[in-house]
């Protein structure tokens, strides 16, 4: 394509120990070919018959296959569980990178409950990548190691707290 916008449409599926498996639609937008702005939003049903909406932007300024640098920002809400606001900010060169960013999460009734700070590097690119990180807890959350890894969409992750899986 040679417009400067996109938007795509699609089913989103995966696994977490908290709600179990879940199913639903997702839709993307990219806004800029030579910056990279998107937005995503997703709406999902899972096993313990909770719902997640979820809503994030992001930017990414690159020279293919030499160097980016990307900012995120989101949010999800699960009827269940409350909301996660989360924030993070990476650089990559070369097939490989670092990321920093933070997790922060809410009951339903809206009380402030916990989060964290995590630090990680990988390497990799979109279509596949394995890494891990450390992640410093914070109002009751616990601190510790992390890896992770994704191929095509699919992503596997350990913090400890047993396997997660998922996929977009």
């Amino acid at each position: 394509p040679t417009g400067n916008w996109s938007i795509g449409f699609g089913i989103v599926f995966g696994y977490d120990p908290d709600h179990g498996w879940n199913i639903g639609f997702g839709v993307a937008c990219d806004f800029s070919k030579e910056i990279g702005i998107g937005v995503n939003a997703s709406y999902t049903w899972h096993e313990d018959n909770s719902q997640t909406a979820t809503l994030s932007a992001g930017i990414e300024i690159s020279i293919p296959d030499v160097l980016g640098v990307e900012l995120t920002a989101g949010g999800s809400y699960n009827t269940n569980t409350g909301l996660n606001l989360f924030a993070s900010a990476g650089i990559s060169a070369f097939g490989g990178g670092v990321e920093i960013g933070t997790q922060n999460y809410w009951d339903t009734g809206g009380n402030f409950i916990g989060g964290y700070l995590y630090g990680k590097a990988y390497v990799g690119d979109t279509m596949a990548n394995i890494g891990g990180g450390y992640r410093i807890g914070y109002g009751g959350f616990s601190s510790g190691a992390y890896a992770e890894a994704e191929l095509l969409g699919l992503s596997w992750s350990n913090s400890g707290n047993g396997w997660e899986f998922g996929g977009y």
